[in-house]
């Protein structure tokens, strides 16, 4: 088995095939070297995704379930989903929608689908943030550590 220490702060964190690593783009996660965790699974999400193309680093799973910040970046969602570098993509089914044949890709998970037939993931006012730590609990991952997830968003 392979595992990841990490301290943070006065905690250290042991990660194993069993831990997910949800991403989120907050302040917090300055100085985190995110190709540490390629070995591990990754779930990053919304606009990060113009750090990763900085560092040339992927998540091995892309979540956006914002219904307006999904549209807003439909263009370079599609371009993630055709560079083929992430494993799964869940989405909602507006996104899906809007992108077309691109989104007729094996890869794209359609949350809203899931939802209906899961109650785990039925808790209202979905967010991107809250709703990818259950889904990895759905997935099956006993551990999930947030990086980058302040609570501090703000619409602009």
């Amino acid at each position: 088995m392979t595992t990841l220490q990490a301290e943070a702060g006065s905690r250290r964190v042991v990660a194993n095939e069993r831990t997910l690593f949800v991403i989120g783009n907050g302040p917090s996660l300055k100085g985190v070297d995110l190709t540490r965790l390629s070995p591990y699974a990754t779930l990053g999400m919304n606009a990060a995704y113009r750090y990763w193309r900085e560092i040339d680093w992927r998540p091995k799973i892309y979540a956006c379930l914002d219904l307006v910040v999904g549209m807003s970046h439909r263009e370079e969602i599609a371009e993630l989903i055709r560079e083929g570098r992430i494993k799964t993509f869940l989405l909602r089914a507006n996104l899906i929608d809007a992108l077309g044949e691109v989104a007729c890709d094996a890869r794209v998970v359609n949350f809203d689908v899931l939802q209906r037939r899961h109650a785990l993931l039925r808790v209202p006012a979905v967010t991107t943030g809250s709703h990818s730590a259950l889904w990895g609990a759905f997935a099956g991952y006993s551990q999930i550590i947030m990086l980058g997830i302040d609570a501090r968003y703000r619409e602009l």
